[in-house]
């Protein structure tokens, strides 16, 4: 199957992230993010790809998108596509494709939600970050869990060791 190389033209966009979540957000998303006092750039595995936000207060607001080359458009869906649904952010740009023409031309996101074929793949949003407290209470779960193992497997030595269990 043949690579395809895509890019966006004219794009326009709205995307409010915030702030707090951005190095955990581009560790998901298998990005880089550069950050600096006044802004956070992340970026993505080919070269022609970054998204750069302005912090403003808690939220880095996009600021500039570059899509070009992006080998399978892997980080129009996966990185770009994934912060508009999840954060509701909008877009409106022209897909050029190599080879030409594999997708429509004109791509919108409204809301987070588009009807655009290469969105419709889309991954589930981001799963939430665990508060302190639930990751606290999935450790002692874990814990009991382990516990729990141990005793069985300690019942079950015990069990074969008995003169009685043998047959």
């Amino acid at each position: 199957m043949a690579t395809v190389k895509l890019t966006l033209v004219d794009p326009s966009a709205h995307l409010e992230v915030p702030a707090d979540q951005i190095v955990q957000l581009a560790r998901q998303l298998g990005c880089v993010a550069q950050e600096s006092v006044r802004e956070v750039v992340l970026l993505g595995t080919a070269p022609g790809c970054s998204l750069h936000f302005d912090r403003v207060n808690t939220l880095l607001l996009l600021r500039e998108l570059n899509v070009v080359d992006d080998e399978n458009g892997l980080f129009t869906v996966h990185v770009l596509g994934r912060l508009l649904s999840t954060f509701e952010g909008e877009l409106e740009a022209t897909i050029l494709t190599t080879p030409a023409e594999l997708y429509p031309a004109q791509l919108s996101v409204q809301g987070g939600e588009s009807s655009h074929p290469l969105f419709a793949t889309l991954m589930p949003s981001l799963s939430p970050a665990l508060t302190p407290a639930e990751l606290d209470r999935v450790e002692r779960l874990l814990a009991e869990a382990r516990e729990a193992w141990e005793t069985w497997l300690r019942s079950k030595q015990q069990s074969s060791n008995d003169p009685r269990s043998s047959g």
